[in-house]
C-alpha cells in the first residue's frame, strides 16, 4: 500500500485538494499559489494588500469584495463566488489542520474575504439572511 501512495502525484491545484488527501500528499507552497489568485484583478490585489502586507485582519475593508463583484457580468460574478467559497474553506482548513502552514493573521485576513460568499453573492439581501437564520 505506501508504494502506491508514493507512485500518486501530489497535490499541487485547489482542484484536486481534498481534506482527505494527508499533508505528505500535498505540495503546500504550490497549492497556496494556486489558491491566491481569484481571476478578478481587483480581488487579486486586495489579497495581495492583505497577504503580502503588514496589515491585520481587522484593518481592512471587507465591504470590498462585495463592490467589486458588482461590477462583474452575473456569470463572472457566479463563477467568483465559487472559487471564493472554495479557497476560503481550503484556508479554513488548512489553518485549524496544519497552524504552521499559514500564519494565523494571514489566514483570518484570507478567508474574511473570501468565507462570506453572501457578499459576492446577486441574491444577498439582510433581510434573505435574517430569514434563512430563523427558519434553517
Amino acid at each position: 500500500m505506501a508504494l502506491l501512495d508514493i507512485l500518486k502525484p501530489k497535490v499541487r491545484t485547489l482542484d484536486k485538494w481534498s481534506p482527505d488527501v494527508p499533508r505528505e500528499r500535498i505540495d503546500i507552497d504550490a497549492l497556496v499559489a494556486d489558491m491566491r489568485p481569484t481571476g478578478v484583478a481587483a480581488l487579486d490585489s486586495l489579497l495581495a494588500e492583505a497577504l503580502d502586507g503588514e496589515r491585520v485582519p481587522f484593518m481592512l475593508d471587507y465591504n470590498r469584495p462585495r463592490q467589486i463583484a458588482d461590477t462583474l457580468s452575473e456569470t463572472d460574478r457566479l463563477l467568483l463566488l465559487a472559487r471564493a467559497a472554495q479557497t476560503a474553506a481550503a484556508v479554513r482548513y488548512i489553518e485549524l489542520t496544519w497552524p504552521d502552514v499559514i500564519p494565523a493573521n494571514k489566514a483570518r485576513a484570507w478567508a474574511g474575504v473570501c468565507s462570506n460568499p453572501w457578499r459576492l453573492s446577486p441574491t444577498y439581501t439582510p433581510s434573505s439572511t435574517a430569514w434563512a437564520r430563523r427558519h434553517l
